[in-house]
């Protein structure tokens, strides 16, 4: 076989992959199916942005109000990219859990580009919005999500009590164009690819200029912060950490650096997020 055809087999192979990560177009029986499993009742929710939707699900219990914990996931993604975490018994016993389909993925406005980081943010703030009795609120950002927890935060610092940031895409100057977003881009591959895919194809594109128009606003961060990320990630790299140790200067932050393990934190770390959302639950009572 010439390296020609081996080449386009390969191509075609990163297609499905890429396709199968980036189903996120989840429906709500698909959703509260999954948490009925557990014996989990959770509640789909819409709000509106402006003239757009923003798709959100809360978990059903019993805790008190004044514990929330908001998940925003990164690209391509959906509010189902946290779901075992949400479905741990210790963390919804004392914690209103909610995952959030940012704009452009799920059912807020899937298929849309909206590449701005501080429209995503004004996005999910709705849902926190004239929310009086969330008195302890905790962001979690996944990759690109991160950024996008980190400008709530910035804006809302007296809401926000905490931010957990994964493995966030945050250092313009480390944000890299691999490979495969730029045949993306391009017929044939973009006819095959899904909506959501071709979502974070325009969002990785704009990522760069989105990070500089963020980096004057680091030094208002004041909201405490825990940064988790891996040596071994090969999508966002390890550099972001010493980024966000030159840039968070008014903030207490926790860093983790993991030795080893990937990108995916959300679903190889969920013992630890949820120790660490639990510490911060029980510190800052």
């Amino acid at each position: 076989m010439n390296i020609e055809i081996r080449t386009f087999f390969y191509l075609c192979l990163c297609i499905v992959v890429f396709n199968s990560c980036a189903k996120n177009h989840a429906s709500a029986k698909k959703i509260a199916s999954k948490f009925e499993r557990k014996n989990l009742e959770i509640q789909i929710q819409t709000k509106r942005f402006n003239d757009l939707k923003i798709r959100f699900a809360e978990l059903n219990v019993t805790a008190d109000d004044s514990n929330v914990v908001i998940f925003i996931h990164g690209a391509p993604g959906n509010l189902l990219t946290f779901s075992e975490i949400m479905m741990n018994h210790e963390l919804n016993s004392v914690a209103r859990l909610i995952a959030v389909d940012r704009l452009g993925y799920g059912s807020s406005e899937y298929g849309v580009p909206f590449t701005s980081i501080k429209m995503q943010a004004e996005a999910i703030e709705t849902i926190i919005d004239k929310q009086t009795g969330w008195s302890k609120i905790i962001l979690v950002g996944h990759s690109y999500g991160g950024p996008i927890a980190a400008k709530i935060a910035i804006d809302n610092p007296e809401q926000i009590a905490h931010i957990m940031l994964l493995a966030p895409a945050i250092a313009p100057e480390h944000e890299k164009i691999m490979w495969y977003s730029r045949l993306a881009r391009n017929p044939p591959v973009k006819w095959f690819l899904s909506k959501a895919w071709k979502v974070a194809t325009e969002e990785k594109f704009s990522h760069q200029h989105e990070l500089e128009i963020l980096e004057p606003d680091w030094v208002k961060l004041v909201v405490p912060v825990t940064y988790v990320h891996s040596k071994k990630d090969k999508l966002v790299s390890y550099q972001n950490m010493e980024y966000a140790r030159m840039h968070f200067i008014n903030t207490d932050t926790e860093f983790i650096s993991l030795e080893k393990g990937n990108h995916q934190l959300s679903k190889n770390e969920e013992e630890l997020i949820i120790k660490k959302i639990l510490e911060v639950l029980q510190n800052e009572d």
